[in-house]
């Protein structure tokens, strides 16, 4: 998965993180701003819960 963290004026970091099966944590907490995810690869059964806190 791919997470692209933007300001209002452009791109500021695109970093890539890997997805095992299962759960999945990815700490968020040293992106600011927008934050944008795309997945690599098409997954069929893909379930996903997104919590922000």
């Amino acid at each position: 998965m791919r997470i692209a963290e933007y300001s209002l004026l452009s791109k500021v970091r695109d970093d890539t993180v890997t997805l095992n099966t299962g759960w999945n944590i990815i700490d968020l907490n040293s992106y600011y701003d927008i934050i944008a995810f795309k997945l690599d690869e098409s997954i069929d059964l893909l379930q996903a819960e997104i919590i922000l806190e």
